[in-house]
C-alpha cells in the first residue's frame, strides 16, 4: 500500500517538476521562431519534393511568409516553446529530429 501511494506520488511530481521547467524556461525569441518555421519548411520541401531547385523554394518561401497563417505559427511558437526548443530544431538534420525537439 505504502509502495503505490509513493509510485504516485513521484509519477505526479516528475509531471509537475517538468511543466515548471517548461514554464520557467526562456522563450524562443521572433527570430529564432522564423528561423525554425524556415527549417521545418526546408523539411517538408525535401520530403515532399526531393528535387525541388533552390529557386523554387526560394519563391515557395516567400509565398509562405506572405501567409497570415505564418505570423500565427510564429506567435504560437513564441508563447509554446522554449528558446532551447527552438535551437534544437533549428540544427536538426531531419523532420523526425525535429519533432523530437518540440516535444
Amino acid at each position: 500500500m505504502v509502495a503505490v501511494a509513493v509510485t504516485i506520488f513521484v509519477c505526479v511530481a516528475l509531471v509537475v517538476g517538468v511543466r515548471f521547467s517548461r514554464a520557467i524556461m526562456p522563450r524562443a525569441s521572433e527570430p529564432q521562431c522564423k528561423s525554425l518555421l524556415e527549417r521545418y519548411f526546408d523539411h517538408q520541401a525535401y520530403l515532399r519534393y526531393r528535387g525541388v531547385a533552390a529557386v523554387d523554394l526560394r519563391e515557395a518561401r516567400r509565398k509562405a511568409r506572405a501567409n497570415p497563417l505564418y505570423f500565427e505559427d510564429v506567435r504560437r511558437c513564441r508563447a509554446q516553446l522554449s528558446a532551447a526548443q527552438v535551437e534544437c530544431g533549428i540544427a536538426s538534420p531531419t523532420m523526425n529530429a525535429l519533432e523530437q525537439c518540440l516535444q
